[in-house]
């Protein structure tokens, strides 16, 4: 055996033993538990655990009760009411003459007081109940007794008056209620959105990991292939030492290509938020990464109905109309209280009197004292109202600034629309062209690969031809994981995530 042939054989020995040693440390590795998960199994689980999501359903359910609490403004309440008081004092004359020249004069008063009071959509407060009281003067040296049951009502003629100033509460609550559903809608469509980018993210990982092990093994054959041509003097060791150079950089890139993988999976562990994913436990996407059936689809309709579902649908730009909405109410409510005070007080009951409770009470069973009264009250600012005006300034302020912010958000939703199915649409071409290159140069690299080994080819040119393929092969995955994310994005931006992965219905 010549020197060179010696040389050639202890090359080719260091490059198996560093092969055999990488492939040992692969396999001391500690095993992890595979957990093959599918797009949908992901997102369900990241739903299920996220604290955001969470925290907005949490905000969202708080202004569902808001709303409850705005209606026990109309809630009846019982009254019942005790009252005693008692008086001692000199007497004045025409007192001293009825009390036979007595000079003090004593009184004792007793109250009793129940009923129902509440307050209607009008804006009215009403009372409906009975009235007791106990009188004992030193005048007369008797008790006593008047009763009253009957009805008062007082209804705001202007200030406060019939629907808009009383629903004003409830009204704001529900459109605060409105708002937060729409803010829960936009934190679980961006979670969703997230989780799908580094689900593919991770797809596309696993399938370049695929290509740098092809790609090693190639070389590793290359470099058995080149070995045994040396020995038999068909190949010069210069061409070996590029074999064994190749696979050593196929190697490293495998390395990162791995490391990158890793990455990327912890990303998504990261999402489910809980202590159940452990580190020993590798997710795998089992959804490959194929073409999309919307490939065909023409892009001048999807961009003309994704326009129309992102007036309707965009969580964002509901939640700037119900703002808008809520701040029409206000407005309403502010010009009611710019109007001057003007109520109307009435009441209608029956009335007894008697020297005991039983003789009151009979009385009014008997109907024999019925009454009523009528008041009228005004109240009217010397200033013109400054408070009241001041906050109705602010209020239609504040109006015109959501009008405007809604005129924004739909210029802004239009042009991400327009921007994304430009992009939608470039990449369809590119994922067509792609596909032709990547099959073009797998047919290239098997023939060079023949050639090489029929001695018409060398190494260096099967190493180049390799990694043209390889470098289709990623751009080609690429090319449709990116096309998949602009997908993602505009269904998101339109607001139709969350129907097209089946969470809710229009």
């Amino acid at each position: 055996m010549s020197k060179s042939q010696k040389y050639s054989l202890c090359s080719f020995g260091l490059a198996m033993l560093l092969c055999n040693y990488l492939a040992i440390a692969e396999e001391t590795r500690p095993s992890p538990d595979i957990k093959n998960m599918s797009l949908t199994e992901v997102i369900a689980n990241v739903i299920k655990k996220n604290p955001q999501i969470k925290e907005t359903i949490t905000k969202w359910n708080v202004k569902q009760k808001e709303i409850n609490a705005a209606w026990g403004d109309f809630e009846p309440q019982f009254i019942g009411k005790y009252h005693r008081d008692k008086l001692d004092r000199e007497a004045s004359i025409s007192e001293i003459q009825l009390q036979s020249g007595r000079r003090q004069y004593g009184e004792e008063n007793e109250q009793y007081n129940f009923g129902i009071e509440g307050k209607v959509i009008s804006g009215g407060n009403y009372w409906v109940g009975n009235t007791s009281s106990r009188q004992f003067t030193s005048v007369y040296k008797k008790i006593l007794y008047d009763s009253f049951l009957g009805i008062s009502y007082q209804q705001p003629l202007l200030k406060g008056a019939w629907m808009s100033s009383p629903l004003a509460s409830i009204q704001i609550a529900q459109k605060e209620e409105s708002i937060a559903y729409q803010i829960y809608r936009q934190q679980l469509m961006e979670t969703i959105s997230q989780t799908e980018s580094i689900y593919w993210e991770l797809a596309y990982a696993q399938e370049k990991y695929k290509i740098t092990q092809e790609s090693t093994n190639i070389a590793r054959n290359l470099v058995e292939d080149s070995t045994q041509r040396v020995l038999t003097g068909k190949m010069s060791e210069l061409d070996l030492m590029e074999a064994q150079a190749g696979l050593e950089l196929r190697l490293s890139q495998q390395a990162e290509s791995y490391q990158e993988l890793m990455d990327t999976m912890h990303r998504l562990k990261l999402l489910f938020s809980d202590n159940t994913i452990s580190e020993n436990i590798q997710i795998v996407a089992k959804d490959p990464i194929i073409t999309p059936d919307t490939l065909n689809e023409d892009v001048n309709k999807m961009r003309e109905e994704s326009l129309s579902l992102a007036m309707k649908m965009q969580p964002d730009l509901l939640s700037r109309k119900h703002e808008l909405e809520k701040d029409k109410i206000v407005v309403g409510y502010r010009t009611d209280q710019r109007l001057p005070e003007l109520n109307i007080k009435t009441s209608y009951g029956l009335r007894g009197h008697g020297e005991n409770l039983d003789q009151s009470l009979r009385q009014i069973q008997d109907k024999t004292y019925p009454g009523w009264t009528v008041d009228v009250e005004m109240k009217l600012p010397l200033f013109s109202g400054i408070k009241e005006q001041n906050d109705l300034d602010a209020a239609y302020l504040k109006k015109n600034l959501s009008e405007e912010r809604i005129k924004a958000t739909e210029y802004e939703l239009t042009q991400t629309i327009e921007n994304i199915t430009l992009k939608i649409s470039s990449l369809q071409k590119r994922i067509k062209s792609t596909k032709i290159i990547v099959d073009f140069q797998k047919k290239l690299l098997e023939v060079e690969i023949a050639r090489m080994q029929e001695g018409k080819s060398n190494i260096r040119k099967v190493y180049e031809i390799e990694k043209e393929r390889d470098e289709a092969n990623r751009k080609a995955l690429e090319t449709i994981v990116r096309y998949r994310e602009a997908i993602m994005q505009l269904v998101y931006i339109r607001g139709s995530l969350l129907i097209d992965k089946g969470l809710a219905s229009e």
